[in-house]
């Protein structure tokens, strides 16, 4: 496994287009894929379960990618919001780029995540980036080594 996700069965039922197959933990992943075939994809399931706006989110989707500028392989998972989440080793060590999506369809600037460069997630002891949609290039101190994230 990569990298740790949330459950998306209540967040996306519902939907009638074919999921990917769930993981061991019954999580959903989808990648490694170039950025732009993976928005696409994310895209397309996000607007076959549209929801009325004021359902309260439980998720925020997340763009990891080990390439600058949202290149290389990325990733997107759902992850639940405002709990730190702790990515496997091997895939945080090669994290160039991060972001969330922008489910709400509104260009951004509601949804952010904090990226940490170090093994926990205090900003007053590790450096961080904050992005909201559509992200960007992880900092020094945090590219290479993030030890964890949340969304709010």
């Amino acid at each position: 496994m990569l990298f740790t996700t949330i459950s998306l069965v209540a967040a996306f039922a519902g939907i009638t287009t074919a999921l990917p197959p769930l993981t061991d933990g019954g999580y959903l992943e989808i990648g490694p894929l170039p950025y732009t075939e993976l928005k696409a994809q994310v895209e397309a399931m996000q607007a076959s379960n549209k929801r009325d706006v004021l359902d309260k989110r439980t998720t925020e989707g997340v763009y990891l990618c080990d390439g600058l500028n949202f290149s290389g392989s990325c990733y997107w998972g759902a992850y639940p919001i405002g709990v730190a989440i702790y990515p496997d080793p091997y895939w945080v060590s090669r994290l160039q780029s991060a972001g969330p999506d922008n489910y709400n369809g509104d260009g951004g600037g509601n949804n952010f995540c904090e990226f940490y460069g170090g093994p926990a997630c205090d900003d007053s002891r590790y450096v961080h980036d904050v992005f909201s949609y559509p992200g960007g290039n992880l900092g020094v101190g945090v590219a290479d080594g993030m030890g964890c994230f949340y969304c709010d």
